[in-house]
């Protein structure tokens, strides 16, 4: 256990970093990422300099990660919770015993690959398309005949 007098947001990000950089060889990128994202959080949940960080609690992970859900994209949340995650995992290291319990507080965010896609056309779109296929191009010869569109409708 590292005895630290005082906790500021700077010197527990700084660390954190340094922790990455020569535990994980984390890229220049992530490191960048992960310092906005503690930052935030920490500001969030524990406000001015010094900080405590073991008054930190799941209520403060969960809201911070709803408020984050509300104006990014999923693929943006995702990252911030891994951030949180290796902040945890690190204060674990450093003797801070809640710090377990936070890290599997942290939700899991969910982002599907192609989920934004639509499922299909509505009809009356469907018809539509099927409307505008020329029969006398290589396109419109390659679909079903307009008589066998509309009788399945």
């Amino acid at each position: 256990m590292t005895d630290h007098p005082a906790w500021t947001v700077d010197l527990l990000v700084a660390s954190l970093i340094q922790h990455q950089k020569r535990t994980r060889g984390t890229c220049a990128h992530s490191l960048r990422q992960l310092s906005r994202d503690l930052t935030d959080f920490l500001r969030f949940a524990l406000g001015p300099d010094p900080i405590t960080p073991d008054q930190l609690t799941a209520r403060h992970v969960n809201e911070f990660i709803t408020a984050r859900a509300a104006h990014f994209k999923p693929r943006t949340v995702k990252v911030t919770a891994t951030s949180l995650r290796w902040l945890f995992r690190f204060l674990r290291l450093e003797g801070i015993p809640t710090a377990g319990a936070l890290e599997e507080a942290v939700p899991t965010v969910a982002q599907w690959r192609l989920s934004g896609l639509p499922r299909g056309l509505e009809d009356r779109d469907l018809a539509r398309l099927m409307d505008s296929l020329d029969g006398s191009t290589a396109i419109g010869l390659w679909s079903f005949p307009k008589s066998e569109y509309q009788m399945k409708c």
